[in-house]
């Protein structure tokens, strides 16, 4: 996509030694901004409570890993320009995002990059892609 990007996926592999390695032909942009982004960090505590104590104490117990989510839209009308159906917009994000790691058995890593912000991550359980079609040439015409 030529000109600035809005949000770029890119898929990557981590090696051996932990050094990541991008692969730079697996990557997807979206045409514009995310109409909503959520990057959410966390912390967890255990209740702990001793014999004798009426309440429980909260004691650190790990870092939650960050999550981000995020919804995007795709053009096939060409009100974006150079914007390719969106069947094929949608095939080459579930490649980025979720084409199986057959060797390693487990889904692909991904670098999420918007403005200056940046991930790296994986899918986790319940990340999920839902996809929403709406076909324009149905829609009444304004008179």
């Amino acid at each position: 996509m030529p000109g600035k990007v809005a949000l770029r996926l890119t898929r990557y592999e981590v090696n051996a030694d932990g050094s990541v390695a991008a692969q730079s032909s697996s990557y997807f942009d979206t045409q514009i901004n995310p109409s909503e982004f959520k990057h959410t960090l966390g912390i967890d505590y255990g209740d702990e409570k001793a014999q004798g104590q009426t309440a429980a104490r909260s004691r650190f117990k790990s870092v939650a890993p960050d999550t981000v989510a995020f919804a995007i839209w795709l053009d096939g009308t060409g009100a974006v320009p150079a914007s390719p159906d969106v069947r094929s917009q949608v095939d080459v994000l579930r490649n980025v995002c979720y084409r199986y790691v057959g060797t390693e058995h487990e889904p692909p890593y991904v670098h999420i990059v918007w403005g200056s912000f940046s991930f790296m991550g994986r899918d986790r359980k319940s990340t999920r892609l839902n996809s929403s079609h709406t076909d324009i040439s149905r829609m009444p015409s304004s008179a």
